[in-house]
């Protein structure tokens, strides 16, 4: 037989051992505006990664209301600052080196929803919409390469998203 001859290749030998230690604290409340229920809820998350020594700190907050109407409708204003950490393959550089500066992708979320509970041939139905903005940094890109997905390593790209998702 012949001898497999490989156009291109990365080889690597990389040992980490990295610490996740993470916290949160979530304060909600009831209450009564007039007639109407009101829902507060709002939060914090905080996490540190010994790996490129990075602490997030990741606050969220919603405000609903429920009117006394005849129509079951809740209303909903919420947003935050969301952390996604990077997993071991967007660590990593296309040459295969480990970015030890690579930082976790953020986004700053708003989100606007309606909840409408009613009766429809003779069973309960809830649909709810929800309008929503996104606008992302610190985002680690990648590249298709036939079925394998090649990241950067980088948090070098922006990006947003926005638009009405019903259910």
């Amino acid at each position: 037989g012949s001898a497999l001859e490989l156009k291109h290749y990365i080889a690597g030998n990389n040992a980490i051992s990295p610490t996740r230690l993470s916290a949160y604290l979530q304060y909600s409340q009831k209450l009564m505006w007039g007639s109407s229920k009101v829902f507060l809820n709002a939060g914090a998350r905080v996490s540190n990664w010994s790996y490129n020594k990075e602490t997030i700190f990741s606050p969220r907050a919603q405000f609903a209301i429920k009117p006394d109407w005849e129509a079951d409708m809740l209303f909903k204003l919420s947003g935050g600052i969301y952390y996604q950490a990077p997993f071991y393959k967007e660590i990593k550089d296309l040459d295969g080196s480990f970015n030890s500066d690579i930082k976790s992708q953020r986004s700053l979320q708003m989100i606007l929803a309606n909840d409408y509970e009613f009766d429809m041939y003779d069973r309960p139905f809830k649909l709810t919409t929800e309008l929503y903005y996104k606008k992302m940094d610190q985002l680690i890109p990648f590249y298709m390469d036939n079925v394998r997905i090649k990241y950067t390593g980088q948090n070098n790209a922006t990006g947003y998203a926005y638009g009405i998702d019903t259910r």
